[in-house]
């Protein structure tokens, strides 16, 4: 007895397995303390740099809040896309077999 999955990896597949993973990932305590804290880093960041004039290092924080905040999300899919399209085995027909020997993968 054996189950066999057959696909076709393309690029669609590849993005839209990429989003789940991203989005149903488990979170730590500790990762999602860590967000808090740059959150707040980078609010306190801003707050100064409106306070006391232009400084080179809250530009930086800046540059990455815009980033992290507003352009991640729509750059995102361009950056993976690109690295499927360098993937030696992109496009290609996927066939998985588990068995009670043990799993195959064959492109």
């Amino acid at each position: 007895m054996s189950i066999e999955l057959q696909y076709k990896w393309d690029k669609k597949e590849f993005l839209k397995a990429s989003y789940a993973h991203y989005r149903r990932r488990p979170r730590s305590v500790a990762s999602r303390a860590f967000g808090i804290v740059v959150i707040f880093l980078v609010a306190s960041a801003l707050l100064f740099m409106f306070e006391r004039g232009f400084e080179p290092i809250y530009f930086i924080i800046l540059v990455l809040a815009i980033y992290w905040f507003v352009l991640r999300w729509p750059l995102q899919p361009l950056i993976l896309a690109q690295q499927f399209s360098k993937h030696a085995e992109r496009d290609a027909d996927v066939r998985w077999t588990i068995s009670r020997k043990g799993s195959h993968l064959k492109y």
